[in-house]
């Protein structure tokens, strides 16, 4: 909220709110509301996503990436994935890119 406060164009009457909104397995959805004169919707409406985003960091609030497990129904053939993976690839710095996501998902 400080920083919303900070804005020249936010209004003091009624003061900002931030509550949370939802919560689900992947991500807490956040509303904030901050009320400001009607000319200037538009700067705070645009603005809004980078100060959430600068008062999360600066209170040391990290926003992880969704991960998912793939899990397959019949195991993998290495030996003939393995050689597909280097036929297909006309790069070599691919190819390598290609082999190490290849082992990665095998060594799980």
């Amino acid at each position: 909220m400080a920083k919303l406060k900070e804005q020249w164009y936010v209004l003091e009457e009624p003061e900002p709110v931030v509550f949370a909104k939802a919560f689900a397995s992947d991500d807490v959805v956040l509303e904030v509301r901050a009320w400001t004169p009607g000319f200037t919707w538009f700067t705070l409406y645009s603005n809004l996503p980078r100060l959430v985003k600068e008062a999360l960091d600066e209170s040391g609030i990290q926003i992880p990436y969704p991960q998912r497990v793939v899990w397959f129904a019949t195991p993998l053939r290495r030996r003939r994935a393995l050689r597909s993976v280097l036929r297909t690839s006309r790069s070599p710095m691919l190819a390598s890119a290609m082999l190490y996501v290849f082992f990665v998902i095998l060594k799980q």
